[in-house]
């Protein structure tokens, strides 16, 4: 029951702060906040679970990159007729 009465109270609480400001004031805030920028939509909607999985495949692929080039696919065919050519 005490939370009924402490939800009430602090809701009056917001009305007459409200009803106190001049409605200018209140004007100027929400300008401020239109202004101001907003975050991506999937950071609002899922945290930052996309971000950082964006940033591992980042990570990733930079590290893929950093790899050294591999070799052209040598079959044991390839390099028999070599030897052979070789030998001969």
């Amino acid at each position: 029951m005490a939370k009924k009465e402490d939800l009430i109270k602090y809701i009056t609480k917001q009305v007459v702060t409200y009803v106190d400001t001049p409605q200018s004031e209140r004007q100027e805030r929400r300008k401020e906040q239109r202004k101001r920028p907003r975050e991506h939509w999937m950071v609002r909607w899922f945290g930052l679970v996309p971000f950082s999985i964006g940033m591992w495949t980042e990570h990733v692929k930079g590290s893929k990159a950093e790899q050294p080039a591999k070799l052209p696919n040598r079959s044991i065919g390839t390099l028999f007729t070599k030897w052979m050519k070789r030998t001969s």
